[in-house]
């Protein structure tokens, strides 16, 4: 049976050592025996640790560890004999969700000192975890603002770019626009800190601008309006323009309908 004064070494982790609160935890622990299947060993456990997180709906996030007993490794081929392994240590089985890497990693340490320091790791692992769950359903949604925008516009063609009216059209709107972004952010300009602030906003639309330019050369007309409905949702969160997003349709349209 693992010590309650071990149990709280993992608290104290979670709460010196993590962003998160103890709160946020199951911690749980059994006696009893499990055989866990592993590469080609069969490891034998009579205690078990389980950490799990309680505040998320969308995956299963745990830790849990198994502290071997016995060894034994398959021999033969068939998967049924096993030998019987000696270990100069007590060797601890972990099973963790999420890994450095994968989703669901599995591996062994050596002593007491490593599991904590694995535990440290995981916490670190999920906290980096749920803040990309967070990023992901951002993206997801601004991604489905941008493509409702385009496809208002069916009459975009999907494979036909633009002529050499059209662009240069399109690029005398695209300064308009940035001027009107100027303009805007020099009203709202008061300190020299935000001059500065103004001034590397302004280089970064200047920059997008430009790209929106080299792509109305090759892209057709559909996917350009979709990469500007991009930065127009960008703009609007950098440069602080909320009308931008709501008039983002009729902008597209403007700029590709003469």
């Amino acid at each position: 049976m693992l010590r309650s004064g071990f149990v709280d070494r993992i608290r104290t982790i979670i709460e010196l050592k993590s962003n998160f609160e103890v709160e946020e935890f199951n911690i749980s622990s059994q006696h009893i025996t499990q055989h866990i299947e592993y590469n080609d060993f069969c490891l034998e456990a009579e205690d078990s640790l389980s950490i799990s997180y309680t505040l998320s709906n969308e995956k299963d996030f745990s830790f849990t560890a198994f502290f071997i007993e016995h060894k034994y490794e398959f021999v033969g081929g068939n998967g049924k004999k096993k030998k019987k392994i000696d270990s100069q240590t007590k060797e601890i089985f972990c099973h963790v969700k999420p890994g450095e890497i994968q989703e669901i990693e599995e591996f062994i340490v050596d002593h007491p000192q490593d599991l904590l320091k694995s535990i440290g790791s995981w916490l670190e692992n999920l906290y980096e975890e749920i803040i990309s769950i967070s990023n992901e359903k951002k993206i997801a949604r601004k991604k489905e603002k941008i493509d409702y925008f385009v496809e208002k516009n069916d009459k975009l063609p999907e494979k036909i770019g633009f002529d050499l009216q059209q662009k240069e059209y399109v690029k005398i709107k695209l300064e308009q626009l940035k001027r009107q972004f100027e303009d805007n952010l020099r009203l709202t300009t008061t300190t020299t800190q935000e001059e500065k602030e103004t001034e590397e906003k302004i280089r970064k639309l200047s920059e997008d601008l430009e790209l929106l330019k080299s792509q109305l050369e090759y892209l057709p007309q559909k996917k350009w309006g979709k990469s500007l409905a991009i930065r127009i949702f960008r703009w609007e969160k950098e440069l602080g323009n909320q009308k931008v997003v709501q008039s983002a349709g009729k902008t597209i349209k403007k700029l590709l309908d003469p």
